[in-house]
């Protein structure tokens, strides 16, 4: 199989479930939805603590692109990346998860 073959025969389901596991052990609690509206695009639900005291949640869906290849997708359809890169996309999405920390509530100097 090339590559490409490699990435169309994935198992979404498979990937979202790593992805969450990636994701707690980076800190964040994660876990794939189960619902049968998420069959055929699972979806990891990320909670986190954008402040101290406060809850928030996005989510990650695995859906294929235009190519029929596997992706993980932000809540607002941005695409992350491939689904065959769990860690790789768990570095990203926590980036992310901090980068928007940093924006809704920044550090003060004192």
């Amino acid at each position: 199989m090339t590559n490409l073959e490699d990435l169309m025969v994935l198992s979404p389901r498979a990937q979202a479930d790593a992805l969450a596991s990636a994701l707690t052990r980076r800190g964040l609690i994660a876990m794939r939805l189960t619902t049968a509206d998420h069959d055929r695009n699972p979806c990891v639900q990320l909670t986190f603590s954008p402040a101290l005291g406060k809850t928030a949640h996005t989510h990650i869906y695995v859906a294929l692109d235009d190519d029929d290849v596997w992706w993980f997708w932000w809540d607002t359809m941005e695409p992350i990346i491939p689904a065959v890169y769990v860690h790789a996309a768990a570095e990203q999405i926590v980036s992310e998860i901090n980068l928007r920390r940093l924006q809704l509530y920044p550090v003060r100097a004192i």
